[in-house]
């Protein structure tokens, strides 16, 4: 792979992933949300607030306040809100919810963390061996034994 490619997506991943640890840091006084109506009788919105990202799908009958239109399909909007107890930081959430007819949420470090293991992948060498397999393999069960641990 060529350098200007590599160093592109670098910056580019390492750059996103700074602005989420932002938009955690705001999540706990703010509410932000970008919406778009999806069908004629739901709306998905992206919404940031007490430390997680959901993706929820709405019915057109709830209305977020203070919206401001981006363009024709598209609007977002925040609001101050009182503190809140924190959510378990390594809860991940998928369901539904009274009034929404569905949801996915993570906390921000979630995407934050993807989004610096993607910077990080120009760099390496890919060299596939069965022993780097299996300490793959290990690393991931390891991790996926500590999330259901702590649920």
């Amino acid at each position: 792979m060529r350098k200007f490619p590599r160093i592109a997506v670098t910056v580019f991943s390492l750059g996103a992933a700074a602005a989420l640890l932002g938009l955690w840091v705001r999540s706990w006084r703010n509410v932000d949300w970008l919406q778009s109506p999806t069908t004629r009788t739901h709306t998905i919105n992206l919404n940031s607030q007490g430390g997680r990202i959901s993706l929820e799908l709405l019915p057109d009958e709830i209305q977020l306040q203070r919206t401001l239109k981006v363009n024709a399909r598209w609007s977002w909007g925040h609001a101050r809100i009182p503190y809140a107890a924190p959510h378990p930081m390594w809860r991940l959430s998928v369901g539904n919810a009274p009034r929404i007819r569905g949801y996915v949420a993570v906390p921000h470090w979630f995407p934050a963390l993807l989004l610096a293991m993607l910077a990080a992948v120009p760099w390496m060498k890919w060299r596939f061996t069965v022993r780097r397999l299996l300490v793959a393999t290990a690393v991931v069960a390891a991790i996926l034994g500590v999330v259901v641990a702590r649920d």
